[in-house]
């Protein structure tokens, strides 16, 4: 008789409203067997239930942090999978069902699986996430044989993502330096360089915002906009990625170009553009020594 598989949630949690948490947390206890919530937030997060459990961490340990501690705990507890989620995102209503399906289907067929995820879509528009982007042409992503829907990826959004207990052994669990930007990807790229693939499902959704929206300017440009604090981690955490070889050499070329994109036009098109100039400038600087701040340090 095959085992049933527990799936626990680790779901990060900064500042969100209790309405909010409650709607992805509701919707994941219907798809999963546990939720542990990895509290970021200064104000403690109560929950009088059987499957839930509730990390309160005092303060914000990066979202890296708080995934690693998660999945650590989830493990111990007896998952034999984690299915990381963040506060923004929301699950179709089949999209585990779907996503362990194919992860047996392609361990079958003896495909080391590391990190299955599905296909995107915005929260809000409904637009679905292009399987197409600036770096398409140097991505080594392709379609699986016989499986339809699926792909071989490089890298996935964590959110969404299920990840097997063989990978975590393995691979451990986040760069919890990185506090925040590039976590995800850093984490793939190391599953890569030890042995897994990272697949995606398209058939699977997950309704995602990312980031406070996309702005155009000068007609062509068509940008994400985040929070100026977040160029601190987005330059640091590039430069502190640069010199690891597992880092895929596409992604050091092209991201190196954007730095100068966003020293040049950042701080005279977008709204604290000079607030954005000094994160940037100081992302540099400690990425370069490789200084790793926590968020409240630098404010």
């Amino acid at each position: 008789m095959l085992k049933i598989k527990q799936i626990y949630t680790v779901l990060v949690s900064y500042n969100a409203t209790e309405q909010e948490l409650n709607l992805v947390v509701n919707e994941l206890l219907r798809q999963t067997s546990f939720v542990v919530i990895c509290n970021n937030s200064k104000i403690d997060l109560i929950y009088h239930h059987p499957k839930i459990k509730v990390l309160n961490f005092g303060d914000n340990l990066g979202i890296a942090r708080a995934q690693t501690l998660g999945m650590t705990w989830a493990y111990e507890d007896g998952a034999d999978f984690v299915l990381q989620m963040d506060q923004d995102s929301l699950p179709d209503p089949d999209m585990v069902k779907l996503l362990l399906e194919s992860y047996l289907a392609l361990g079958i067929a003896n495909y080391n699986i590391g990190l299955i995820g599905p296909r995107a879509y915005d929260r809000y528009s409904k637009k679905l996430q292009s399987n197409k982007s600036n770096l398409a042409f140097f991505q080594k992503g392709k379609i699986v044989v016989d499986f339809e829907g699926i792909d071989f990826v490089d890298s996935m959004i964590s959110s969404g993502s299920l990840i097997p207990k063989i990978a975590f052994q393995k691979n451990g669990g986040m760069l919890d330096e990185l506090f925040i930007d590039h976590v995800d990807l850093e984490y793939c790229w190391r599953l890569k360089a030890n042995g897994f693939l990272i697949a995606r499902n398209n058939k699977a959704k997950l309704a995602h915002r990312s980031g406070e929206g996309r702005l155009r300017f000068l007609i062509i440009f068509d940008v994400a906009v985040s929070a100026p604090i977040r160029h601190y981690y987005w330059f640091r955490n590039f430069l502190y990625l640069f010199n690891r070889n597992y880092v895929p050499t596409y992604w050091k070329l092209i991201n190196a170009h954007k730095i100068i994109f966003r020293i040049l036009f950042y701080p005279f098109f977008l709204n604290n553009g000079f607030e954005r100039l000094k994160f940037m400038l100081l992302g540099l600087k400690d990425g370069f020594i490789k200084k790793m701040y926590s968020i409240d340090s630098i404010k």
